[in-house]
């Protein structure tokens, strides 16, 4: 019986030992946009003028190996897309911020929120006075994510390295005149520059037992489990 438990303690020990991949390391890339945009077609309602620069960047956690660990070690953040609208009727006209969009480099056509409006909330729309103007900041709704405590709007953006292409975006603002509702297409070209890579040494990945946070994860080869009362890193079936 003491031979079995010790083979048996012996095959637990080599199983938990896990693979030498401890060390993190984390490349932070920063980007920036230069956006360009056509004037508004004659006899259009609304005249938008679009920011000159759009910042973003991707931060990503790799171990010692090159492995990447995007679910647990990838941090995101993008500014929106600044514009200016004036109304170039003697009327007022109403956005309706729920019936526009923007389509992104890839084709996709998203909801968009306005000036930090958290996902899920109502959008009013707003009304500009005869010859108004309001200032506004736009993102698409399906890319902002509360991450400790804050909302981050994740990149529309690509974010290859180390060339990342051109966009072409098109943004649609929705406006109700005298009732009706006229769509209003932006075209949107975006020159993108990396503006730099920073890497630098993270902490050790859990090991062996160790405690561990299941956002975090664990070594190569292990997994964040919960055991009785707390985490701690197992090998994975």
């Amino acid at each position: 019986m003491l031979a079995r438990s010790s083979g048996l303690l012996l095959l637990l020990l080599g199983a938990c030992s896990g693979p030498n991949y401890f060390m993190r390391k984390v490349d932070t890339s920063s980007y920036t946009a230069s956006l360009a945009s056509p004037p508004a077609w004659e006899g259009s309602p609304v005249r938008i003028v679009v920011g000159p620069t759009l910042n973003y960047y991707r931060s990503v956690t790799w171990d010692d190996v090159g492995h990447p660990y995007d679910e647990a070690g990838q941090a995101e953040d993008s500014d929106g897309i600044a514009i200016d609208v004036f109304n170039q009727t003697d009327k007022p006209v109403r956005i309706d911020w729920e019936r526009s969009s923007l389509t992104d480099g890839g084709g996709h056509v998203r909801r968009i929120l306005h000036s930090r409006t958290a996902p899920g909330a109502p959008q009013a729309a707003t009304v500009l006075p005869e010859h108004g103007q309001i200032s506004a900041t736009v993102y698409p709704a399906d890319g902002v994510q509360f991450v400790n405590g804050e909302w981050r709007h994740l990149p529309f953006l690509p974010t290859q390295l180390p060339d990342p292409p051109d966009a072409q975006l098109s943004l649609v603002l929705a406006v109700v005149v005298d009732g009706a509702l006229v769509t209003i297409p932006q075209p949107i070209s975006a020159h993108i520059q990396l503006v730099e890579t920073v890497s630098k040494s993270g902490d050790k990945w859990p090991k062996d037992l160790a405690p561990c946070s299941p956002q975090v994860g664990c070594a190569e080869g292990l997994m964040c489990f919960e055991l009785m009362t707390d985490f701690r890193c197992v090998p994975k079936p």
